[in-house]
């Protein structure tokens, strides 16, 4: 393994990565909403990708998770937009002309398409998403229960208690701004849609509707948002394969 530093925003990025030199392709995986780069795709596939497949994968804490050196109460959607900027063009300028794909779970396909609604990267050639957040600041109103419409200004939501960790009410107005299904994208790429038939978080009309709206290739798998099952994940390894 080797870890990388990224510089965004006047603070650091720390990016792991499966050390692959020379790669043919390049996977930046996005996690989860409270979760970090260890989940959500990374462990999985330094572990089941060899270096025979010459795929060079990585994954970074964004803003607000894990071990990122940004409070999560100051964590705003350009803030974790900017970061996976300047991540692309760190890998861009590091590996040239090397396609690069994301692979987003969940609050990481949030940030990946919202993302490409505002940046063209110029070496993406790819998207696959998992259970994808479609609105999400309605998933947060699910999981954290309050009603975003009934928040004061100043409001600060819990995200994770343990951690004594919050999210101020100006990263929800900014979710708010960007509903997946209203945004134009500006990256023409393949989108393959990865849906598990028992999730019971993401509805499934909104990814219905994603769909209509990408024109994706969508592949169901007998499993629930976080995907759990060996053969699940070795159809996403057969799908990065096939990238």
């Amino acid at each position: 393994m080797e870890i990388l530093e990224v510089y965004s925003n006047n603070h650091k990025i720390k990016l792991y990565t499966n050390g692959v030199q020379n790669p043919k392709k390049i996977v930046l995986c996005l996690h989860g909403f409270n979760g970090d780069l260890w989940g959500d795709g990374f462990s999985k596939f330094r572990k089941l990708l060899a270096k025979e497949d010459e795929i060079f994968v990585c994954s970074f804490d964004s803003a607000g998770h894990g071990m990122s050196e940004v409070d999560s109460l100051n964590m705003t959607l350009d803030l974790v937009l900017q970061e996976i900027t300047d991540v692309v063009n760190y890998l861009e300028n590091k590996f040239k002309h090397t396609p690069l794909y994301f692979y987003a779970t969940s609050y990481g396909g949030y940030r990946a398409m919202v993302a490409i609604s505002k940046y063209n990267y110029k070496n993406l050639k790819g998207i696959v998403l998992v259970n994808p957040a479609i609105k999400m600041l309605e998933v947060l109103e699910k999981t954290k229960g309050f009603d975003y419409k009934e928040l004061e200004y100043d409001s600060k939501i819990l995200i994770k208690s343990s951690l004594n960790k919050y999210i101020s009410k100006k990263f929800l107005d900014d979710l708010y701004l960007n509903n997946l299904l209203k945004l134009q994208f500006k990256v023409d790429c393949p989108i393959i849609l990865v849906i598990g038939t028992k999730d019971d978080l993401i509805p499934r009309q909104e990814l219905k509707d994603f769909e209509t709206l990408t024109k994706c290739k969508s592949i169901y798998l007998d499993d629930e948002h976080c995907l759990k099952k060996d053969t699940s994940w070795q159809k996403i390894i057969d799908v990065i394969k096939e990238l």
